[in-house]
């Protein structure tokens, strides 16, 4: 009896702790404060125009997220920079899913969630 408990004890614990709810990309990053963004992809490092941060912005709108999930990523990379803000997303080339780190440099606040694409290629950006 005190084995079944246990394990019971156990299964909740680690179910619990595993589990995070689904966040809107919008409580993560203020999309609107967003005034530079620094990319690297295949081509090249370069900085958005602001009528590719326009864009960049409504790309960011339609990422979902996706709890409990870790990816491989890797090839771009872009630097967000807000008012008060920073972030650091990273992505696959085949933009499949990125990985936001959200940093508070104002905090020992660190975290990073894992998004789908839902058809977003970054590497589509390119140097104007």
């Amino acid at each position: 009896m005190k084995n079944l408990i246990l394990i019971l004890f156990v299964g909740v614990v680690v179910t619990a702790c595993s589990y995070k709810e689904v966040i809107p990309i919008e409580d993560l990053i203020n999309i609107k404060s967003i005034n530079k963004v620094e990319m690297h992809n295949n081509s090249g490092d370069f900085e958005l125009s602001n009528e590719q941060i326009v864009e960049f912005r409504e790309d960011l709108e339609l990422l979902k997220h996706i709890p409990n999930e870790s990816v491989k990523v890797g090839g771009i990379m872009m630097k967000i920079y807000g008012e008060k803000e920073q972030y650091i997303i990273t992505g696959n080339t085949n933009g499949t899913y990125v990985e936001i780190d959200v940093v508070n440099v104002n905090s020992d606040f660190s975290d990073t969630y894992t998004f789908k694409c839902s058809g977003i290629n970054f590497d589509n950006y390119k140097p104007e």
